[in-house]
């Protein structure tokens, strides 16, 4: 395997390490190619460093490179904790995607936080840390260690990472394929769509954690749902009014918990979103222990949302 150790933009390497993967790499041609597997990758920018975890899929490299999707995880999370519960890589594999865990910045490495905007998390914010450059550097960075194709980059998070992919999504739109936010919503309105965005937000009603209807929770305040999808409805110039297009219902635990698919009719990008009930505030798909439960609320497998998210992209791309 051969790693290339080149710098992008203000990203500087202090570590790469493969932990894992297997199969060979093709002769060096002047472009780097990381083997089928994990690698970890620590990375220095604006003074901080970043723990960003890589997972490359089987097979060989399309002749366009890999489509990639970035995944921030939640408010006092970590890349490694969210990497073990999201589900992500497995069908990533599948559906041959790069999947990037990246960590956000903190007072300590196992309570990360991303700066989504004035009204959340913690350390980023209080620190107007600049977690847009982060994420567009580290796109430039690893186009340096591997083919990915830049056509086809998608995001996605949970809770504050949910933020933060919307805030990418908001000051960057033309460079994302697909914005999936799972479990909290934009921080409108100092955070403001400035471009079309085929998008996708799944969120509890009955969240404990991050507030469906909005409202203030510590130091961090939470925009109503429906306030950010007229927003990006307008961005995407989508009908007033979704269709819902699926309904489901709970089994075994998860019985009293449902969801349904609303879809909007839109002329620039898509548009939808899964509302549950009875769900918390856990990743859907994940269970969480009894004792984390009474902090986030029920876990559910009403919808599974690494299949949600895949799902998603690959409509929007007519694969």
């Amino acid at each position: 395997m051969r790693i290339a150790c080149g710098v992008a933009g203000p990203i500087a390497l202090l570590l790469v390490g493969a932990c894992g993967g297997s199969g060979t790499s093709p002769e060096p041609t002047g472009v780097s190619v990381l083997e089928p597997g994990d690698h970890a990758v620590v990375l220095s920018f604006g003074g901080e460093s970043r723990r960003v975890l890589i997972r490359v899929p089987p097979g060989d490299v399309p002749s366009r490179g890999h489509p990639v999707l970035v995944a921030f995880h939640g408010g006092g999370g970590t890349p490694e904790g969210f990497k073990g519960t999201s589900g992500l890589d497995a069908v990533g594999d599948v559906e041959g995607f790069v999947v990037v865990h990246p960590g956000g910045t903190g007072n300590t490495a196992n309570a990360l936080t991303w700066n989504g905007g004035p009204d959340c998390c913690g350390y980023a914010r209080d620190r107007d840390v600049d977690d847009v450059g982060f994420a567009l550097a580290l796109l430039d960075d690893l186009a340096t260690r591997h083919p990915i194709d830049r056509g086809r980059v998608s995001l996605t998070g949970h809770s504050n990472g949910a933020m933060m992919a919307y805030r990418l999504a908001a000051e960057e739109p033309r460079r994302w394929e697909a914005v999936i936010g799972v479990g909290a919503a934009m921080q409108s309105p100092a955070v403001t769509p400035s471009g079309a965005v085929p998008l996708l937000h799944i969120h509890s009603v009955d969240d404990p954690r991050a507030f469906y209807e909005g409202g203030t929770r510590d130091d961090r305040t939470f925009t109503p749902v429906e306030d950010m999808l007229t927003e990006w409805r307008t961005a995407n110039a989508c009908a007033a009014t979704p269709d819902t297009v699926a309904r489901r219902t709970g089994t075994g635990p998860d019985a009293e918990h449902t969801a349904v698919l609303l879809r909007w009719s839109c002329a620039d990008a898509p548009l939808e979103h899964w509302k549950l009930t009875g769900a918390g505030h856990a990743w859907p798909g994940a269970r969480v222990p009894a004792l984390r439960e009474l902090i986030v609320g029920p876990s559910t497998t009403v919808v599974t949302a690494w299949d949600e998210i895949f799902t998603f992209i690959r409509a929007v791309s007519g694969g």
